[in-house]
């Protein structure tokens, strides 16, 4: 596997995390 396509798949999951939480904060606040 290409080292490119790990880190964009990593990346990818950090931002969809990242929107998730940022989603959830906005309901808690």
């Amino acid at each position: 596997m290409n080292d490119s396509v790990k880190w964009l798949e990593i990346l990818n999951k950090i931002i969809g995390i990242t929107q998730t939480v940022l989603h959830y904060s906005k309901d808690v606040l």
